[in-house]
């Protein structure tokens, strides 16, 4: 009873000691699963879902028929900037030093999905196959205000925003030779979108990047 009263008061400690606790892997998911992020994605020799698609091929063979799907906030909290640069031409200064903004990005959707499938018959040498589509990665940020001061560019209308995502749609097999031993591969079809409206560091106009804010595929 002692130990169990132990484990409760250090649990309660932990709960409420700190508002957040983020970690995170630059702009890489530090998961591909509930289970992944669950762990912070040390789960690459743990074979337990379809996730394994994208960091261990062979493990597919493992774990059986499956279905697992997962939908996430790819940003849980909000982004600050505060503003730094120098003056280029006195007293004009490049960027707007000293102002903070937060962004107003709060929420950038993400998915992970797989299925798996053992083929029948095959008991000896057991095979699986598998797809699915996993968020890598992703990043955004939009401010109200330019970075750049409002006498340099036209009426803080640009460098505000970047929106960055990658997906993977990864089809795979693996092979069983024995309990300990199982060799797979897969095909990673990498999808990359980007926008931004940041501006390119041509003298004298600062003018805003090609794209303006527009989509861009890869």
């Amino acid at each position: 009873q002692a130990i169990v009263l132990v484990m409760i008061m250090v649990a309660a400690v932990c709960l409420v000691s700190d508002e957040y606790a983020y970690a995170g892997n630059g702009t890489r998911m530090l998961g591909f699963s509930a289970r992944d992020s669950a762990m912070a994605g040390a789960t690459t020799a743990s074979a337990e879902d379809t996730s394994v698609l994208v960091r261990n091929p062979a493990g597919l063979v493992r774990i059986g028929n499956r279905i697992d799907a997962e939908y996430l906030n790819i940003i849980p909290h909000d982004v600050k900037m505060n503003t730094y640069g120098r003056i280029v031409t006195p007293p004009v200064s490049l960027s707007n030093i000293g102002r903070e903004q937060s962004s107003t990005v709060t929420y950038l959707p993400g998915v992970n999905a797989g299925v798996s499938y053992r083929i029948p018959g095959n008991d000896a040498h057991p095979v699986s196959v598998g797809i699915g589509a996993f968020t890598m990665s992703g990043i955004a940020v939009a401010y109200p205000s330019s970075r750049i001061n409002g006498a340099i560019i036209r009426n803080n209308v640009y460098d505000r925003q970047i929106d960055l995502r990658s997906m993977r749609i990864a089809p795979g097999l693996a092979v069983g030779f024995t309990d300990k031993l199982s060799f797979g591969v897969t095909g990673n079809i990498a999808i990359q979108a980007l926008r931004t409206d940041l501006t390119t560091v041509t003298l004298p106009l600062y003018p805003e990047t090609t794209g303006a804010g527009n989509w861009d595929f890869t």
